[in-house]
């Protein structure tokens, strides 16, 4: 298997730099508490929800990498080792929480 990134992911990479340009000087991501990320990630998925029932494909592309930078930001944040969730094991499994739902 090719090491080659598709180009597809290249271009949404870029646009995602793009837009977290526009952010530089805001302090970064690193900081900010999980649950806060978890919430604006899913206000997020909900502006993308009615961007693709009502918006033109520009906006929509917009909504999805509004999405794509958050749930980057948790991935980083795990990756780095700075996972700030307590008592994971209380916490129950990811199966345990559907069953409450």
């Amino acid at each position: 298997m090719s090491d080659q990134v598709r180009r597809e992911i290249v271009s949404f990479a870029y646009f995602m730099e793009q837009k977290l340009k526009k952010r530089d000087g805001y302090g970064g991501w690193d900081h900010l508490p999980l649950e806060y990320l978890r919430e604006k990630l899913q206000a997020e998925v909900r502006e993308l929800e009615i961007s693709l029932r009502y918006e033109p494909a520009n906006e929509v592309m917009n909504e999805c990498i509004d999405v794509a930078n958050y749930c980057m930001f948790i991935w980083d944040i795990l990756a780095k080792g700075k996972d700030t969730r307590e008592n994971l094991v209380a916490r129950g499994s990811k199966q345990d929480a559907h069953e409450t739902e």
